[in-house]
């Protein structure tokens, strides 16, 4: 069936087996495009969250160094007394 579609077209003439490679290779190659366009989206979005999660460290810190100059870990027994 394949061998009986003929296309001519600029001086060539494609066969379907032709036109089947042809088509499969186009599939292969806009799918890796896709997928390579959907990796460096997640890797983008995964920078970001990084960047955010680096920006909030020092607060975290100055709040860790703040509890600790409170010494509210020796409020509970103060109080108890």
């Amino acid at each position: 069936m394949s061998e009986d579609i003929e296309i001519k077209a600029g001086g060539f003439t494609l066969r379907g087996w032709h036109l089947l490679a042809i088509t499969s290779a186009i599939g292969g190659l806009s799918s890796s495009i896709y997928y390579g366009y959907d990796v460096v989206n997640r890797f983008w979005d995964v920078e970001a969250k990084v960047t955010e999660v680096v920006a909030v460290e020092p607060r975290i810190q100055a709040l860790e160094q703040t509890l600790q100059s409170n010494d509210v870990e020796g409020l509970a027994a103060s109080l108890a007394r």
